[in-house]
């Protein structure tokens, strides 16, 4: 044998032993790296953990903080909820029809509820339908006069189950003078965190539109207002089902409004405390509820990797079945990140001007449980930017008649209210490029519109002949039409 053949054969015998090395050698350094992909991840989850209790801690102290209401400043530090929550129970005839826990155990209700409660018969949830009925014949085009006798019948009837309810307006208006707003939504509990079923709370709305309608009018206006009130408590849910209920209560605000300004009896004190009130509106369309549901989806990941915010929540997982949602901490690391990624892009998105905005941002990398809702946003903010592009008109429609009551004129202009309203007030908030309202005055019929959310000027606001459509329109605002001399 030679040397050579000598040294290949010792080779040889040690091939094994160096593959064994090798491949231990590879697994300790797999099993190290995955060991710091791991501890990564966790240190990553801990701190998104105390960026998480720290957001939620903000939220909720956000909601007990005493607040001023549109009307003005409040009185008392009770919860204003405990009258919303009486009012819910009420109109859904003493049955508690909501999800929500405040609402479930009827805490610290009004004692006179069952009184009130017994003065309305039947008892019974109150329908949409027949609480609607209330608002026909209010339009200044359809006169009560001209109803149809099917109409007639209708309203005698919604007249009728408005007097059975008159008594439960006196919760808004209780609520309203509350120190605070606290929905009591347990934050911590991630996107189990229930949000009340508002819906009775538009039907309140309804209640005070018609009320409106048959009040004097500085009465009329002031009851206006509080139905927009209405609507800003319910905007302080920081939810989007809040925002979605605040939308229409606000637009039948407006809606009130708007007729009340069409009356003979408006005084220019009238006209300034409308201008004034509405001069505090805050806009629905506001990215708070893009980072409340960014808080209850972070705090919904971080109970599932076994880091609950609130102990209620490992309940509320195990009876999830849901494989987008990942439990592991690399897995849950990684899903966050994705999800964080999605938010910024959301966030930019509608940060940007109606107009500039494109596709939806890429949701490809993030779990689908986790995007729905927070997507969802996309559509529902389209909703909630057309509830405050109606606010602009109504403010502009407001200081024309301020300045007839005045001047005993209408402005031909709208350059002419700049004075009035204040700086870029006339500005319509949906136009792409920037661009004034549209103002037209043909002899005593004014009206001013926004081009609505097509961006396109469709020739002004869909219009009413004895209360049916005669024009329709995806402009946004209202008419004042005065009467004749």
């Amino acid at each position: 044998m030679s040397q050579a053949t000598g040294i290949e054969a010792e080779g040889s015998r040690g091939g094994p032993r160096n593959c064994g090395a090798a491949a231990l050698v590879v697994c300790l350094l797999v099993g190290g790296i995955g060991m710091a992909l791991q501890l990564s991840a966790r240190s990553r989850l801990d701190a998104k953990h105390l960026e998480a209790s720290e957001e939620i801690t903000r939220l909720q102290e956000l909601a007990a903080r005493p607040r001023t209401t549109l009307l003005g400043a409040a009185s008392g530090g009770e919860n204003a909820v405990v009258d919303y929550a009486a009012l819910e129970w009420i109109l859904n005839g003493g049955q508690a029809g909501s999800r929500v826990a405040w609402q479930r155990a009827r805490p610290q209700l009004p004692s006179d509820v069952d009184e009130v409660l017994a003065q309305i018969a039947p008892k019974g949830s109150l329908s949409y339908p027949e609480i609607s009925e209330l608002l026909r014949g209010i339009s200044p085009d359809q006169p009560l006069t001209n109803l149809s006798p099917e109409d007639a019948a209708a309203y005698a009837k919604a007249q009728a189950l408005f007097r059975q309810y008159q008594p439960v307006l006196r919760y808004v208006r209780a609520g309203l003078a509350r120190g605070h707003c606290d929905w009591g939504v347990e934050w911590g509990r991630g996107l189990f965190s229930d949000a009340p079923n508002l819906i009775s709370l538009r039907s309140a709305a309804i209640l005070l539109a018609y009320e409106a309608s048959q009040q004097e009018t500085t009465a009329a206006l002031q009851t206006g207002l509080e139905i927009l009130a209405l609507g800003s408590e319910v905007a302080r849910l920081q939810h989007v089902t809040g925002a979605h209920w605040a939308s229409g209560i606000t637009i039948t605000g407006l809606n009130s409004l708007a007729h009340t300004l069409n009356r003979d009896g408006v005084s220019a004190r009238d006209c300034e405390r409308l201008l004034e009130v509405t001069a505090r509106y805050r806009p629905l369309r506001d990215l708070s509820v893009l980072e409340a549901e960014r808080a209850l989806t972070l705090a919904l990941a971080l109970g599932a990797s076994g880091r609950p915010l609130d102990p209620q929540i490992t309940a509320d997982l195990e009876e999830l079945a849901d494989p987008n949602l990942p439990r592991s901490d690399l897995g849950a690391a990684r899903a966050i990140e994705a999800y964080e990624d999605h938010v910024q892009g959301l966030r930019k998105h509608l940060g940007l001007p109606r107009g500039e905005r494109m596709t939806a941002p890429d949701r490809e990398s993030a779990p689908s449980a986790f995007v729905s809702r927070s997507e969802g946003l996309l559509t529902s903010f389209g909703w909630l930017e057309a509830t405050d592009a109606h606010l602009a008109p109504l403010r502009a429609l407001a200081a024309a008649r301020l300045a007839q009551l005045r001047d005993g004129a209408l402005p031909g202009q709208l350059s002419q209210l700049a004075p009035l309203l204040g700086e870029g007030e006339t500005q319509d908030p949906l136009a792409s490029p920037p661009a004034p309202l549209r103002y037209s005055l043909e002899g005593r019929t004014l009206r001013c519109w926004s081009v609505g959310l097509n961006g396109a000027d469709d020739g002004g606001p869909t219009r009413y002949v004895q209360g049916k459509a005669a024009s329709q329109t995806d402009d946004l605002g209202f008419t004042l039409e005065l009467p004749g001399e």
